[in-house]
């Protein structure tokens, strides 16, 4: 009896092509895992010390009552947001956040960072229009590589103006 040989040698090879290749997909999703945790770790990072920034100059005008100018620069297309009543870690009192999608308020305080503060806040943004410069109200504005913002104190409330 004959044994064909040619075709045992066939379906081998085909075998150890296939698991190289489910090997080598598996591998590069561990890779792109591990990527993107720190990643997103590190622009979490990033954001925390840009509030606190914020959040420190906030509490210098409150204690001196003069303007501040100051930059931030990361992380790069995050927005910053103020809401009169926060999600979930500021337990609806009035909170500064950084995030990267403000319009979800629960993903904004899960996936960025978010503080509790005592001020009433008003976000503008210098904005050129029909060439000329003037402030816009909003609700976010975006860390688009170094901005600057001001911090200005009026009767009511506090102004932090991206410039």
């Amino acid at each position: 009896m004959v044994k064909n040989k040619k075709g045992f040698l066939l379906a081998e090879f085909t075998l150890k092509v296939v698991v190289a290749v489910v090997s080598i997909v598996i591998l590069a999703g561990l890779l792109w895992l591990l990527y993107s945790s720190f990643v997103e770790s590190d622009e979490k990072r990033q954001a925390e010390a840009s509030l606190n920034r914020i959040v420190e100059n906030l509490n210098a005008v409150v204690s001196s009552g003069e303007n501040i100018v100051f930059d931030i620069n990361s992380p790069e297309n995050w927005f910053v947001t103020y809401y009169s009543v926060g999600p979930g870690s500021c337990a609806g009192k009035k909170c500064l956040c950084i995030c990267v999608d403000p319009g979800e308020r629960e993903e904004c305080d899960l996936k960025g960072k978010c503080e509790v503060v005592n001020q009433n806040i008003q976000l503008n943004e210098v904005k050129e229009v029909d060439g000329m410069a003037g402030g816009v109200d909003t609700d976010k504005f975006e860390i688009d590589g170094p901005i600057n913002i001001e911090i200005i104190k009026e009767e009511e409330r506090y102004l932090l103006v991206k410039l």
